[in-house]
């Protein structure tokens, strides 16, 4: 963190030093003195994810790219750092783009969600509309696999069939051999992404229709 900061803002050693405790205070790390001297595996995997997010802070980014988080953390300190990454994007003004796999997280933060398969863009959104009826095939198989709270006996229905080679494309939608809407005709042609009422882009030539 000091080196980038010395790099970028010219500052001295000292006032690096400084910043950079500032910057740990920032993310609520305590005793950052006594931290700033510690190596990584010194630190919790929450502590070394605070720093990771103090050190992209440290020149007021427009956007944060964020790939995965929270993997690896137990469900307490990634709640924690979930609440810093929405807490600091409103305080700083700042864009956060987040690539997860967990549609919980996506739930907790994000405005918009976009939804990918196969290197592609399926369907995007406002998050809670996508989430709550999801247009595309391959979302809403994704939400048949999420478990929820409260409710044991439901079925957790997994996608069947592989995923594409993504070296050699086939002809027609890349999710039509694992879709149950799938017709000929989604084997020999790719869809386009397509706006399906306002704010909200399918690609499917048969989107799901179960919108409020």
């Amino acid at each position: 963190m000091v080196e980038a900061l010395r790099q970028h803002k010219s500052l001295s050693r000292t006032q690096a030093r400084k910043t950079a405790m500032d910057l740990m205070q920032r993310v609520h790390i305590d005793n950052p003195d006594q931290r700033y001297q510690a190596y990584p595996h010194q630190l919790s995997g929450g502590m070394r994810q605070r720093i990771s997010i103090a050190m992209a802070l440290a020149h007021h980014p427009d956007i944060i790219i964020a790939d995965e988080p929270t993997t690896a953390l137990d469900v307490t300190v990634q709640a924690q750092v979930l609440e810093q990454l929405n807490e600091l994007r409103q305080s700083e003004d700042t864009a956060l783009l987040l690539i997860t796999h967990d549609f919980a997280v996506v739930s907790q933060v994000c405005d918009r969600v976009i939804v990918m398969y196969a290197g592609k863009i399926v369907e995007s959104g406002d998050t809670r509309q996508v989430i709550k009826y999801p247009s595309h095939p391959y979302t809403h198989m994704l939400m048949q696999c999420i478990p929820l709270l409260g409710k044991p006996q439901k079925d957790i229905t997994p996608i069947p069939g592989i995923p594409p080679k993504i070296d050699s494309p086939e002809p027609g939608c890349a999710f039509a051999p694992r879709c149950f809407k799938a017709k000929d005709h989604c084997t020999q042609q790719k869809p386009e992404l397509t706006e399906v009422e306002t704010g909200r882009l399918v690609r499917c030539f048969f989107p799901l229709e179960q919108w409020p």
